[in-house]
């Protein structure tokens, strides 16, 4: 930090492109905004715009001519998992928001997306991406594009038959029940996505990778425990578990994916 504060006009001739958190940002660049105290972008690019606090956004934003934001606001809103949760300073944040502020603007709004869509309009454009080409098949996205983008999205369909287990499944389970004054988990379930891992480690090639993603860290840490249980007496798949493999497995509750 007090490299950057004593040579920015320098640094930034040798290094014209940052790439920083947020966070970063706010901890090593100087406070000030002007050009006199250095760090003025031609422009600021934030990916994932949606997963972005306006609070962590602004310090930024600010030190930008102009942004480009990048995000989707039918993904999940920013999680409060790894924050403390201080109502007493959300009200004197509130408090302090008055006339037709920043603050206000931002009052209530989720992500640094939604206050810029809300600004549509007053210096503020939007342009849609309408290619979808991430998913090696159609049927991943075809639920979403109907049901979250009015089937706006240009999908490519799969060449060929895919191959059985390819694509998108559900696995109902009618006795599942979540213990939400006890363990916080469901067992059943968590039961049912261990046996799926050794059913997929079998059926796949074994340069394929495999994730678990679950709802919550309790139930994140009941299928890893099931895992275990189950590896203790199937040493088949070892392998599949190193730590040094290039896509390891892995099982994680939604906020760490």
């Amino acid at each position: 930090r007090k490299l950057l504060q004593r040579i920015p006009n320098l640094l930034q001739r040798i290094k014209p492109c940052f790439m920083m958190s947020p966070l970063a940002v706010s901890q090593f660049l100087p406070s000030g905004f002007g050009a006199a105290d250095g760090f003025v972008f031609d422009a600021v690019v934030f990916d994932e715009a949606s997963q972005v606090f306006p609070e962590d956004a602004i310090p930024a934003l600010a030190r930008g001519r102009q942004a480009i934001v990048v995000g989707d606001q039918q993904q999940l809103p920013p999680s409060n998992f790894f924050r403390n949760g201080d109502d007493d300073a959300a009200e004197a944040d509130e408090g302090e928001a008055d006339g037709d502020g920043v603050g206000n603007r931002l009052l209530g709004v989720e992500s640094i997306l939604d206050a810029l869509v809300g600004m549509r309009g007053s210096g503020v454009a939007d342009v849609d991406l309408k290619v979808h080409y991430r998913s090696q098949h159609d049927a991943l996205i075809r639920y979403s594009n109907h049901y979250f983008y009015e089937d706006k999205l240009l999908t490519f369909p799969a060449a060929g038959a895919p191959r059985p287990g390819f694509g998108l499944h559900s696995i109902y389970l009618p006795d599942g029940r979540f213990e939400a004054g006890g363990s916080r988990t469901n067992r059943i379930e968590a039961e049912r996505v261990a046996d799926q891992v050794f059913e997929l480690m079998a059926a796949q090639p074994d340069n394929e990778s495999i994730g678990v993603v679950a709802l919550s860290r309790a139930q994140a840490d009941l299928i890893t425990e099931l895992i275990n249980q189950r590896r203790l007496t199937d040493r088949r798949y070892d392998d599949r578990f190193a730590d040094e493999r290039r896509e390891r497995f892995f099982v994680k509750n939604l906020e760490n994916v």
